[in-house]
């Protein structure tokens, strides 16, 4: 359902020059410009398939391919709210409509599928483990496995840190059915978003964001946490995996691990993994190699090259809740002719543990 093609339309080239060698204004202004393409394409798709796709003489599952979901009576009244009076931020948004956008996230964003992502949308604490405990005991509750108990759970704050999605809406958009209008909003949020959380989720500083994977939980100055030191890597070999990944991840687990994560940028995966995951047999054909364990390549923009970030998966918490609000953001005016909304969700991050998740170097491959 994503529109990947029409996302992050801006080239590579454009982007690194504007980091390297302009200023903070050449910087913000390259931000905006690649917003202002990313939800261009975005609308100007939608509504050449609007023209050329009926919504009302179509089956489910040809809806369904176009993403393009059945609507509640309460999302189809907000839709066309919006439409009559030609805005939106004057009803609530649906609860429907964020916990759609949520599932979607799940299923078109690998790293959101693999860990413990969750609806926080109506709570406003979480309880958390700080480690191993036990799930169960012999015998009567007493006080001293009750003190223990109460010092591996933590009670965390869902609402302690604030992202927000730009929601540029121009008349044509308006104009359409409200079940492309409702493909539109759920698309845009949705990409927004993700973008967020994975970069969050990897590298987080914890200052007004989650505490990222690379982070450490207890090296906090200035509420920035400090981040983990990479430990070189030297190969990939089996007995190499097994002592510096799955061992020290393994430490001091009451249970087997379950599925674990390998998180590496595109570019240091194709430059220096891919010959090893990927070889060519005896008849010339290319065989896919399977990991020695349990486990998932993930690749993701929000890794350093020639870093690989090693974990289980569900070690890792990232709670997300709707204020269930479109604002209306006058303030935002950086795309013509559009009128620009602020969609605003509230998250938190962190792993269980500051050894649920390693960095590695490997730098020195391929070398």
């Amino acid at each position: 359902m994503a529109l990947t093609n029409e996302i992050n339309v801006m080239n590579k080239e454009e982007i690194v020059n504007a980091l390297q060698e302009g200023t903070a204004s050449d910087v913000a202004d390259m931000i905006i410009e690649n917003i202002k393409r990313n939800n261009e394409a975005i609308q100007n798709r939608i509504i050449e398939e609007a023209k050329t796709f009926n919504v009302k003489n179509a089956d489910e599952e040809a809806l369904a391919r176009r993403g393009i979901m059945p609507l509640t009576s309460d999302e189809r009244n907000f839709y066309n709210e919006a439409k009559e009076k030609g805005s939106f931020g004057t009803a609530p948004l649906p609860r429907t409509i964020f916990e759609r956008v949520f599932e979607e996230l799940k299923q078109n964003h690998e790293l959101l599928s693999k860990i413990l992502f969750v609806n926080t949308t109506g709570i406003s604490d979480w309880v958390l483990r700080k480690g191993e405990v036990a799930p169960a005991w012999w015998g009567p509750l007493t006080e001293e496995i009750k003190k223990k108990l109460e010092g591996e759970f933590e009670v965390v704050s869902t609402t302690q840190n604030k992202v927000s999605a730009y929601i540029p809406v121009s008349k044509d958009m308006l104009s359409l059915s409200v079940e492309w209008l409702d493909k539109y909003i759920r698309v845009l949020l949705g990409e927004a978003i993700a973008r967020a959380f994975e970069d969050a989720i990897v590298a987080g500083d914890g200052k007004d964001k989650p505490v990222g994977m690379t982070r450490k939980l207890a090296d906090v100055t200035g509420g920035i946490h400090a981040e983990k030191t990479a430990v070189k890597l030297k190969d990939f070999k089996p007995s190499t995996i097994g002592k510096e990944i799955l061992a020290p991840l393994s430490k001091g687990k009451d249970t087997t691990i379950g599925e674990v994560i390998l998180l590496i940028n595109p570019t240091t995966y194709y430059s220096k993994m891919y010959g090893i995951m990927n070889i060519i047999d005896q008849y010339g054909r290319f065989v896919k190699q399977d990991l020695p364990f349990n486990g998932t390549i993930v690749l993701s923009a929000a890794v350093p090259e020639d870093r690989i970030v090693a974990g289980e998966a569900r070690r890792y918490f990232l709670g997300v809740g709707s204020t269930l609000k479109i604002e209306s953001s006058d303030e935002y005016r950086f795309i013509e002719d559009q009128r620009v909304y602020l969609a605003k969700q509230y998250a938190t991050g962190r792993a269980t543990t500051d050894a649920d998740f390693l960095v590695f170097d490997i730098a020195d491959w391929n070398k």
